[in-house]
């Protein structure tokens, strides 16, 4: 199937409008966008006439899809050089923002302190569930906190069975805290 024609026509319209050059990262496992599908919208908007590089990271996880949400470390070398490349935007690369100082639970490994250093990177709408042996996850990218806090005990619940709440957002919940107020 060729990459133009009416299917892919709305790319090759966003390639025809489009006046910068575009990154496109995807990765091998990515649920939605298979490396096929991925390369086809690329035609498309580039015989559009749009400009666009298209970078296939590795596998990343169970879904690819969500390398940009807890990815961060892959994924800004990639934008970093393609930025400058295409001298977009400054060569002076801004320090990287003030993570929370939420102290990691005292009962995680080395694993899951790093896990932790990862779920204080997003913004808002996270959650992260630990339990008393060390089992952990996290959950962020939610539209509400509520919906966080229920996806990160559920996480957590695939290797333990009491995790309770630790952190909502950026600040550690009552389980964590017993001094905040709910």
């Amino acid at each position: 199937m060729p990459a133009t024609g009416t299917r892919w026509s709305a790319f090759e319209v966003l390639g025809s409008h489009s006046r910068k050059p575009i990154l496109w990262i995807y990765s091998g496992n990515d649920a939605f966008f298979t490396p096929d599908l991925a390369h086809r919208l690329l035609a498309a908007f580039t015989a559009g006439g749009g400009r666009a590089q298209l970078i296939a990271a590795p596998a990343f996880g169970r879904d690819g899809h969500l390398l940009f949400l807890y990815g961060m470390p892959i994924w800004t070398r990639m934008v970093d050089d393609f930025l400058r490349e295409a001298n977009l935007g400054s060569r002076d690369l801004l320090a990287a923002p003030t993570l929370p100082g939420l102290p990691p639970p005292p009962q995680l490994g080395d694993t899951g302190r790093a896990a932790f250093a990862d779920y204080l990177a997003p913004g808002q709408h996270k959650g992260f569930a630990v339990s008393p042996k060390g089992g952990f996850g996290y959950f962020a990218g939610t539209r509400s906190p509520s919906k966080a806090q229920t996806e990160d005990i559920a996480v957590c619940a695939r290797y333990a069975q009491d995790c309770t709440l630790y952190a909502i957002d950026n600040e550690l919940a009552v389980t964590g805290n017993p001094n905040r107020q709910p």
